[in-house]
């Protein structure tokens, strides 16, 4: 049996087949009865063969890639860290919800006390304005 079919066979790279048929104990015949349980009881194979090689570098690139998409995208401003959305958005609903208590618990039942149905509503309406203002300014702020 040749080198090259040997080494398919055995499912691994004819160089490395080469190299360990130099080794004093290595077997004579080219055969996979002969062959298998001395790769097996010498834990050869195990290592990274020509294909198994390509295959991560092409994956090593393929990822160097996107990162470099995701670096271009980042600096044209198509794209934002998670990082940083969530931090922003850990103040943002830290500043609306202190609006809404000040405005809902605090300044709005005094506003509201004997009044009829029509200016409480009035009196709400102006309040959601108010928290609908602080939400666009809040929105406003966002700078990645």
């Amino acid at each position: 049996m040749s080198r090259r079919a040997l080494a398919a066979a055995l499912g691994v790279d004819e160089k490395a087949l080469r190299d360990w048929e130099k080794r004093p104990d290595a077997p004579k015949e080219r055969t996979v009865e002969a062959w298998q349980p001395y790769i097996e009881a010498n834990h050869l194979g195990k290592g990274m063969t020509r294909a198994s090689y390509a295959q991560l570098r092409e994956e090593k690139i393929r990822e160097e890639i996107r990162l470099l998409k995701l670096k271009a995208q980042r600096e044209e401003g198509k794209t934002i860290l998670v990082d940083e959305v969530s931090d922003f958005l850990k103040d943002w609903t830290a500043n609306l919800d202190m609006a809404l208590t000040a405005e809902l618990e605090v300044n709005s039942p005094p506003l509201l006390a004997g009044k009829s149905v029509v200016e409480v509503r009035e009196a709400l309406r102006a309040v959601h304005d108010r928290i609908r203002e602080a939400t666009r300014n809040g929105l406003l702020k966002w700078k990645p």
